[in-house]
């Protein structure tokens, strides 16, 4: 589970009813005019939920749309992220290997190769695809990856600027209906209960895209450029590792793919690692 999306979008509703609260002087009870239960707030809920999904659906094709869920499901839990560091010590280790054995030697090391893009281009090396060759096809896989990802950050993008304006929209509605049956002996009481009814689509409109649509759009594309810049860096082991390269320079090749803070203790491994296979 990713805890910085999962937490950030929890804490974010809790500060938004934690406001609401406050607000209310304390009473937990100032919740219950945004539950909706009468008329005015579910038609608040139906317009802004319902017609910012209708909206969106429009925008993209339908299996973007039945494939949402999905990728909401791998936003918030990625499973396991490929470590930059780890791969450059793994493309080190296997330039060892291949120029110790040859490379046909790398098809041993397929089982300890667990990510599908990187073990599909160690399989073009072994079977000894022209290096153009493997560059073009990965990355028409990464070409293709970013399409497939695009279509889910549209559709949330879409989403969390549809959402406002329904929320409007809804306000604008339900302002409409109160001032058209005003009732002057109903009071001063009930026309404000009225009008802040009316004023909930908007709240809602503005909490959607904000705290649950434009956040995960943006994590979607953080998400996106981690996978490509990983898969790029494995292009480059893979192209590196098949040219024979000396360990030394596959790993300079990579490092750059490596986060400052952790590129020393990454030399420090790589280097223990090819002495060891050298022992």
């Amino acid at each position: 589970m990713d805890i910085a999306t999962v937490g950030g979008l929890a804490l974010a509703v809790l500060l938004v009813v934690g406001a609401i609260i406050v607000e209310g002087g304390g009473n937990v009870g100032g919740l219950a005019a945004y539950i909706p239960t009468s008329g005015p707030i579910a038609a608040a809920y139906m317009l802004v939920v319902g017609g910012t999904l209708a909206a969106t659906v429009v925008t993209g094709p339908l299996s973007g749309a039945t494939g949402l869920p999905k990728a909401l499901i791998k936003t918030m839990m990625p499973g396991h992220h490929e470590d930059p560091a780890e791969l450059a010590v793994q493309f080190v280790r296997l330039s060892e290997k291949a120029r110790r054995e040859g490379l046909l030697s790398l098809e041993e090391e397929e089982q300890s190769i667990h990510n599908e893009f990187m073990k599909k281009g160690m399989r073009q090396v072994v079977d000894g695809t022209d290096p153009e060759v493997i560059r073009q096809i990965l990355e028409i896989d990464i070409q293709e990856m970013e399409r497939r990802h695009a279509i889910a950050q549209a559709f949330m993008t879409q989403a969390g600027g549809f959402a406002p304006t329904f929320g409007i929209i809804g306000t604008v509605s339900s302002l409409i209906a109160v001032l058209s049956h005003l009732d002057p002996s109903a009071g001063q009481e009930a026309l404000a209960k009225s009008i802040s009814a009316a004023f909930i689509a908007t709240f809602l409109g503005l909490a959607t895209a904000n705290l649950m649509f434009l956040p995960l759009a943006e994590k979607m594309k953080e998400n996106t450029h981690h996978e490509v810049s990983i898969r790029n860096m494995m292009i480059e082991g893979v192209l590196a590792v098949q040219a024979g390269d000396n360990p030394r320079l596959v790993f300079e090749k990579l490092e750059g793919f490596i986060p400052p803070s952790a590129r020393e203790h990454a030399r420090q491994q790589a280097e223990g690692g090819g002495r060891a296979a050298a022992a």
